[in-house]
């Protein structure tokens, strides 16, 4: 077997400077990874800041889908509610309080409080404290006497998306260069785009892509990553097509003097089943199509929401799933294996069935 070389020094991966990467970002779904495409000393200089950033602006999708990192973390996004109440995105969509809300009537003593987290509350209670000390409160005394309570949100929840950049373009090149090297491409090849992904270096290789036909079939409720990459040898081109969570398309220019054989590379990861898929990839780039193309048409626009919305529509599908899972859960938590379905575990399967299609319908109390 030839040994395996780092793609950015050409130094031989040992033992001893292996480095476990990634090829598509983990925070997004990314579970192809391989040690033998670079060496530690130059996963330490690539740093990660070009895929941080990419990694924060797939962030709210990747929680709209419930994406699971190996880590078991997954890191709220800040929102806001209609009416400007702060919220914040948890994995699979779900809304909680980003800042209490603390209602209190003076002339009655009456305080009402709706918090995320024992914790949150807890600050509330001595900020109110602080803040009113004509009023003599036991905050540890209020807190025993706290209901924790699950209800569907009334409200509209915005969040921002971003897309793009220099920053993270950087993360998308290096998630196309990592997969050539995976398949144990020559290196000679994208040498010339070192300096690039190391930031030593500006280079307009990488264009967001919507074209009027897809380059791959939507199909409901599939949610693909994937690295697809095409060496002509006749064109002396070599592509690379990047699709993070089915939605955010990039064609990126990676050699126009390629002087290898012809090849197709194509790998596809649904984050909603776990699994690979055979994906059928159509990119048909070639130089004067790249160098012509032009993103932020009315073409592009009406493209990219197409696949938006075959992703959003997934990430629904998913959270009504996983809703009527726990309404289900819930309905039998207190009944043993082999146990019998008493009365009241009815009584709890049906109220949460009927809670869930008052939301769903929009029906309010």
């Amino acid at each position: 077997m030839p040994e395996s070389r780092c793609f950015v020094c050409n130094d031989v991966i040992t033992s001893a400077n292996r480095s476990k990467e990634h090829i598509i970002l983990n925070s997004v779904g990314g579970k192809l990874k391989s040690s033998e495409i670079m060496c530690s000393k130059c996963n330490g200089e690539m740093g990660s800041a070009p895929d941080n950033e990419l990694a924060l602006q797939l962030r709210p999708i990747a929680n709209h889908l419930g994406v699971k990192r190996d880590n078991g973390k997954t890191p709220a996004i800040p929102a806001k509610g209609s009416k400007g109440q702060k919220y914040e995105i948890l994995d699979g969509g779900k809304p909680t309080l980003g800042e209490p809300i603390v209602e209190f009537d003076s002339k009655s003593g009456e305080m009402h409080i709706e918090v995320a987290d024992v914790s949150q509350a807890r600050a509330a209670l001595w900020k109110f404290k602080k803040e009113h000390p004509d009023y003599s409160i036991d905050v540890e005394k209020i807190l025993m006497g706290f209901q924790r309570k699950t209800t569907y949100l009334d409200d509209t929840i915005s969040y921002n998306v971003n897309w793009g950049g220099k920053l993270a373009f950087r993360s998308v090149v290096k998630t196309a260069l990592d997969y050539y090297a995976y398949k144990k491409h020559e290196r000679k090849h994208i040498v010339q785009l070192l300096d690039y992904i190391l930031g030593k270096e500006e280079m307009s290789i990488v264009k967001m892509y919507y074209p009027d036909k897809s380059p791959f079939e939507f199909v409901k409720n599939e949610v693909l990553n994937i690295v697809h990459i095409v060496g002509d040898e006749k064109s002396e081109t070599l592509f690379a097509y990047v699709v993070y969570l089915g939605c955010f398309s990039c064609v990126i220019l990676l050699s126009d003097h390629y002087q290898g054989e012809s090849f197709t590379d194509t790998y596809a990861h649904d984050v909603m089943s776990h699994n690979e898929v055979d994906k059928k990839i159509s990119l048909e780039m070639t130089l004067e199509k790249f160098i012509n193309y032009a993103p932020y048409t009315d073409c592009f626009y009406r493209n990219a929401k197409i696949a938006y919305d075959n992703t959003i529509d997934a990430g629904i599908c998913k959270q009504r799933s996983d809703e009527l899972d726990n309404v289900i859960k819930t309905a039998f938590d207190d009944i043993e294996e082999g146990g019998v379905i008493n009365q009241p575990a009815i009584q709890k399967l049906q109220d949460g069935i009927v809670r869930y299609a008052k939301h769903l319908l929009h029906i309010k109390e």
